[in-house]
């Protein structure tokens, strides 16, 4: 049995929008549960479609002892305002120092966040931790379907995993998938190696659904890539594949005629 962090930090950032992401937008219940911070986390997620339902319940299963640390989620919106960055980091840096040392850490991010003070809200949340917890802690996140990946989140993260449907219907499946890729890394003690390239190639906005064909071909490719990868062979052991298609377009102004 490992002790694993739990927590989570939610935003898709449109940085055309009218309206910022505040405190209270975190707060506040949606299609998700308000702010959750400690225990209450473990039962408060039960039943919900999102990442962390689906790690939280797999872990269990697992048989890890689990430390919720804090999640919240915000509804699509602009920059989220400094002082919700550094509200939400108050609450993980206390419990980051205080109820460690942990195996590992799982954090249900969505990948696209920019806040007032860092245009890169998930790859500083993972330097702030990562200052914590040392740079040797396996840490692997979620990431939404629309993430934004950048060099310092491939970097300070140990993997990343990302939802594989559009409409997203599989968010709770993602966070099971992260927590048993994280018990996998535990059990088998392997190094692991990341790579990290940008393409010049942007899907077109239209062409996003995963049930159309072209993507839907990609993603049957990718399935393949990664059951070959998950086998219990001698192929390549240290592989593991994350196929991280994203939103081209995150604000546009739409015309009629």
């Amino acid at each position: 049995m490992a002790r694993i962090a739990v927590g989570g930090f939610q935003h898709e950032t449109n940085t055309f929008a009218p309206q910022q992401a505040t405190w209270d937008d975190f707060v506040r219940a949606d299609a998700w549960p308000g702010l959750l911070h400690g225990p209450e986390m473990i039962g408060a997620v039960e039943g919900f479609n999102i990442p962390i339902a689906g790690a939280v319940k797999k872990l269990g299963e697992l048989g890890h002892e689990i430390v919720p640390l804090a999640w919240a989620a915000a509804p699509p919106a602009s920059y989220v305002t400094e002082d919700a960055y550094e509200r939400m980091w108050a609450l993980f840096e206390p419990d980051l120092k205080k109820l460690g040392p942990f195996d590992a850490i799982y954090l249900d991010l969505h990948g696209a966040m920019v806040a007032e003070n860092t245009q890169d809200g998930e790859g500083e949340l993972l330097k702030r931790i990562r200052a914590i917890v040392g740079d040797e802690e396996p840490i692997v996140c979620s990431l939404d379907y629309h993430a934004n990946l950048t060099p310092e989140m491939a970097k300070l993260s140990t993997a990343l995993v990302g939802y594989r449907t559009y409409p997203h219907i599989d968010m709770a499946v993602t966070g099971k998938r992260a927590v048993e890729l994280l018990d996998k890394l535990l059990k088998e003690k392997r190094p692991v190696y990341r790579a990290y390239r940008q393409l010049d190639f942007l899907i077109p906005l239209d062409k996003v659904f995963a049930d159309q064909n072209q993507l839907d071909n990609l993603l049957q490719i990718f399935a393949i890539i990664n059951a070959d990868l998950a086998r219990d062979d001698d192929s390549d052991p240290n592989t593991h594949s994350v196929f991280r298609p994203i939103l081209p377009v995150l604000s546009a102004l739409i015309e009629d005629g």
